[in-house]
Formats: C-alpha cells, sequence, structure tokens
C-alpha cells in the first residue's frame, strides 16, 4: 500500500500538517517542520492536526522533537484537532503532561 506523502503549510498562529504522519515521511518533515516553526513569531505556535489521516509512533516522535525545538527558544507548541490515533499513542506512552 502505497502511503500519502505528508506536506507542511503555514497558517497565521502557526503550521498545519497534511497526510499520514508515519516511519516513511516524517524525515522530511522534521527539518522543514522546525524551520517553519523557528520562523514564527508567537509565543505559542499551533500546529494544526486536522488533515492528518494517519498517525504513528514516529508522528508522534516529530512532534515531540518540534516541541523540544520550540522550548529552546522559550516557544509553546499547542495541538489542535489531535486525531484519535495520536491521542491513544499520547496516552499509551504517558505523555499527556508534555504535551499540555
Amino acid at each position: 500500500m502505497m502511503s500519502d506523502s505528508a506536506t507542511i503549510s503555514v497558517f497565521e498562529s502557526g503550521i498545519k500538517l497534511r497526510g499520514e504522519l508515519v516511519f516513511a515521511s516524517v524525515s522530511d518533515l522534521l527539518s522543514q517542520g522546525e524551520k517553519l516553526l523557528s520562523d514564527q513569531k508567537n509565543d505559542t505556535v499551533e500546529v494544526d492536526l486536522a488533515a492528518v489521516s494517519r498517525i504513528d509512533s514516529a508522528g508522534l516522535a516529530l512532534l515531540i522533537e518540534w516541541k523540544r525545538a520550540a522550548l529552546k527558544k522559550q516557544q509553546k507548541i499547542k495541538l489542535l484537532h489531535i486525531p484519535k490515533q495520536a491521542t491513544s499513542l499520547i496516552e499509551t506512552y504517558k505523555l499527556q503532561p508534555f504535551f499540555e
């Protein structure tokens, strides 16, 4: 099965992800997302996940890396429209405090 490629775009208060955040797609998004996040001037950057069709542990790791990069710049990341799959992974790995 061919996986969707994931895309990233900028909106007024953050970035929007679309497609599958899975092992095959996240390596391309890591540095691209860190660059877009570093260009944000807001104290809190929103990451909209409404158009994410699938996420696995690699996708979750991507969000964690972006959150760490933002913390180094004294920024916060707020996840919007978290898919049920992501919520399950966050709960499974007990990462709720990290994403609050």
